[in-house]
């Protein structure tokens, strides 16, 4: 038929995968990144700054490798034993698919940098607005599309909701009334004075709300 006549590189993708997006607490867990080269390091720096315990293996690194345990060598069997997720992240498929039929074998979860159809899970492109994170991914099919949807978000999402999660911070709004409180926030104008640079005006617009709020609690 007319796949084959197409080249490798352009035929048809294998069957879609409906991917079920989670957020992982890594903090103190301790995660594997198999290779030393630019994708393992973006793979290590994006699990340290979650938080994660690090080790990394391979016979060299990139001088902007983030800091972590490194082991200078290759990759041998037994590697993947206790850890809670693995990166397969070297240049050679085959080792690649050692390190995920170790995982397989382990029941450890495991990303396979060139494999995304067999990899257990995927890392997002993520927009991060202080506790807010917004991820974006192709489940592997197209790393440069999600940068773009990513970019986009980024222009829909901006710093003014980090700049307000930080102030309500500072409030504890009880159960009952956060629904409520939420909504008020969000249909209010103090997310558009605080996109206009006008920090004040919204800080006054909240603690009216916030004082509203009281009262009405007082009231019931």
């Amino acid at each position: 038929g007319g796949e084959g006549r197409l080249p490798r590189w352009l035929r048809l993708h294998a069957a879609f995968l409906m991917l079920l997006p989670v957020a992982l607490n890594l903090e103190n867990r301790r995660v594997l990144v198999v290779g030393g080269g630019a994708v393992a390091a973006r793979k290590a720096r994006a699990c340290l700054e979650a938080g994660a315990l690090l080790t990394a293996i391979s016979p060299h690194f990139a001088n902007d490798f983030p800091l972590c345990e490194k082991i200078h060598r290759r990759f041998q069997n037994g590697d993947c034993a206790g850890f809670s997720l693995v990166f397969a992240a070297t240049n050679s498929g085959q080792t690649n698919a050692q390190i995920l039929e170790q995982c397989r074998e382990l029941g450890v979860w495991c990303n396979v940098a060139d494999d995304p159809q067999n990899s257990d899970f995927h890392t997002a492109s993520v927009v991060r607005r202080g506790e807010i994170a917004i991820g974006v991914t192709t489940g592997g099919l197209s790393p440069v599309v999600a940068r773009s949807v990513r970019e986009s978000v980024e222009k829909a999402v901006g710093p003014e909701w980090e700049t307000l999660l930080e102030w309500l911070r500072a409030y504890c709004i009880s159960p009952k009334n956060r629904g409520d409180f939420w909504r008020q926030i969000v249909h209010s104008e103090i997310l558009a004075l605080l996109r206009e640079g006008q920090n004040s005006r919204a800080k006054e617009r909240l603690e009216s709300l916030l004082l509203s709020l009281e009262n009405a609690r007082k009231e019931e």
